[in-house]
């Protein structure tokens, strides 16, 4: 088997923002595209050494996946950034998952799959074991499936003996497979599932009680006029022994993870045909509902692709999403939504990232030091349609980037946001703030309405407004939280 090939991969952009009084710091970093190219990052873990870690895809938009190239990135608290390409002569790599399995020595494991170049279809599915510096320790590969699809959904998690569990449904083919591999890759057991038995693999977690495995997966046991999501509950023998169901209209994207106190959180797309939400639940071990909250709005939420939910410490729960996107390739104005909650549910803060041009979160990952990194892409509209960066974002615990405004690059992190933008005979104010006031101020500086916001949703009705440019200023206990121009067509 040939040598990896080391590169280090030049970042066009980078802006690292210290953050004062906290032990790590925030910041923003863009990965730029290189001609008509699509950039991601995603997969993203902080690991036990304080350096974050993830997968970073550089695709060249052409018809074939010869200009597939597939890093590992590494970011210091600092936002100092260091990545290594993976890739072979005659093979093309792709991750899907990466977590941490050891601290002493530093230890990574891989999973993924590989494309031969002149073929159409992926072949092998691929597991490594890396040690801090990205280097082979082992590397497995097997043939488990037709592998129809990049994009097919699975997980992976690591056994309480060290060995690894991997489920896996291969694109939009009707079965799905469990993998159980040792701590040094070898095959123990396989199994797979076809017919009502298969569905849509969106996370692997023990259960909350640690007395069996849940595999939470889509369109399983499906009945339509029910519930869509569920639990399916497998012994060690990877047989299926119970289904449990997650609340009706509970979508795709969902991703899990256990709580201490026999608990779980799962947060994901909640849709019901009219509209769309990001719903977060903590529930029991039989799948019963403690606490839930979606994050209302007339416009899309959509979930992240990759984990959207996460947490470091179990009173500081993050949730992540899309808003406003009906589509990867719209052209128009998104954010990404970053929600973070105590415990019990209840919102600590909301922040929209974006908003002046295409974003789409891939992922999130929560910090030790109570604050969060997040990934995704960026795609501006004058750029041609097959271009996007990655963007990589870390916020401090107050969900803030700090530092010297004039050097960030430019993505602006919000309280509040206001839309649609231009609009007509309605404006929409979203904040988790309480007792804020708008402003509206045409361009000669008069104030024309001001508006109490109570609401996480506030509308306001404008029919009675001349078409034009205004500027809003919106204000809580007297101090500006933000501003930016609307414009009523």
């Amino acid at each position: 088997m040939r040598r990896l090939i080391p590169n280090i991969l030049s970042i066009i952009l980078i802006v690292g923002i210290s953050a004062t009084g906290y032990a790590q710091s925030s910041f923003e970093i863009v990965l730029e595209s290189y001609g008509e190219s699509i950039c991601s990052v995603a997969a993203l873990v902080e690991t036990s050494d304080g350096n974050y870690m993830g997968k970073y895809t550089r695709q060249q938009y052409t018809d074939t996946l010869d200009t597939w190239y597939e890093y590992l990135i590494k970011i210091s608290p600092e936002g100092d950034t260091s990545t290594i390409l993976f890739q072979k002569e005659d093979t093309i790599l792709f991750f899907t998952r990466i977590i941490q399995v050891n601290e002493n020595p530093m230890q990574y494991f891989v999973s993924g799959m590989n494309y031969p170049r002149g073929q159409a279809a992926w072949k092998n599915e691929f597991f490594m074991l890396l040690d801090e510096n990205f280097g082979i320790i082992w590397e497995k590969q097997y043939k488990l499936s037709g592998m129809v699809s990049g994009f097919a959904s699975r997980d992976i998690m690591q056994l309480a003996d060290g060995s690894f569990l991997y489920a896996r449904r291969p694109g939009i083919n009707a079965y799905m497979y469990l993998f159980h591999l040792s701590a040094n890759g070898d095959s123990l057991k396989f199994r797979s599932y076809e017919g009502d038995s298969a569905g849509q693999v969106m996370a692997l977690t023990y259960s909350p009680d640690s007395s069996a495995y849940w595999l939470h997966t889509r369109l399983a046991h499906y009945d339509p006029t029910g519930p869509e999501s569920q639990v399916i509950v497998l012994n060690e023998e990877l047989e299926q022994t119970k289904v449990m169901y997650y609340p009706r209209w509970f979508s795709e994207n969902y991703y899990a993870k256990v709580l201490p106190e026999n608990r779980l959180v799962a947060a994901g797309r909640f849709f019901d045909f009219e509209s769309s939400y990001l719903a977060t639940y903590i529930v029991d071990t039989g799948l019963n509902v403690i606490y839930e909250d979606c994050l209302t709005d007339p416009d899309t939420n959509i979930a992240a692709i990759g984990k959207c939910v996460d947490y470091y410490y179990p009173d500081q729960i993050f949730a992540g999403g899309t808003h406003n996107s009906g589509a990867v390739w719209g052209n128009q104005p998104t954010w990404f939504i970053i929600a973070k909650y105590n415990q019990e549910l209840e919102l600590i803060y909301e922040r929209y990232i974006g908003g002046d041009a295409n974003y789409w979160l891939y992922g999130i990952a929560a910090t030790s030091d109570s604050g969060i990194i997040f990934s995704g892409t960026r795609y501006d509209y004058w750029e041609p349609v097959t271009k996007k960066k990655a963007i990589i974002i870390k916020l401090n615990p107050d969900g803030l980037l700090v530092g010297d405004e004039e050097v960030q690059a430019g993505i602006k992190v919000s309280k509040a946001i206001v839309y649609p933008n231009p609009g007509t005979a309605k404006l929409m104010v979203r904040t988790a703030l309480k007792n804020c006031i708008i402003r509206l101020f045409d361009m000669k500086g008069t104030e024309v309405m001001a508006k109490l916001i109570d609401k996480h949703i506030t509308e306001i009705n404008t029919r009675n407004l001349k078409p034009g440019t205004y500027i809003f200023v919106i204000e809580q206990n007297n101090t500006v939280i933000e501003t930016g121009k609307w414009i009523k067509q």
